[in-house]
């Protein structure tokens, strides 16, 4: 029941049974923008950190394996993230991060997966 869309609002249609139209007043339309964010996941503050390497070239090239790896996939909504981390005295190390996970129950099952293949995973938050 739409007359026009003009300017993104939505003039309805004279129709005396609607309450929208009781009051005459135009209903915004909703933009794409608008609808591909409230389909947007809600990440949790929690990530998964996989490895750290003195050099950004061995945590981009273990990233590359890592995502490769027979055994583990990333979900969709997964990424892979390297961070240049300076712990003064220790050095400049590149910690790889797992992120996108819904909440913490699954970054722990993550790295619950990966420990049982032996490999390290810590689980932290933001």
């Amino acid at each position: 029941k739409v007359d026009s869309i003009q300017d993104d609002v939505i003039y309805p249609k004279e129709d005396t049974h609607s309450t929208f139209n009781a009051n005459k007043q135009p209903i915004p339309a909703i933009s794409a923008l608008e609808k591909q964010a409230s389909r947007a996941p809600v990440f949790s503050p929690y990530f998964a950190q996989i490895a750290a390497f003195r050099s950004a070239q061995s945590a981009r090239k273990y990233s590359v394996e890592f995502s490769q790896k027979e055994g583990v996939t990333l979900s969709d909504a997964q990424f892979l993230d390297i961070q240049k981390i300076d712990l003064g005295t220790k050095g400049v190390w590149h910690r790889l991060y797992v992120e996108g996970f819904r909440d913490k129950a699954h970054v722990d099952a993550f790295c619950s997966r990966l420990r049982e293949s032996k490999h390290a995973c810590l689980v932290k938050r933001k």
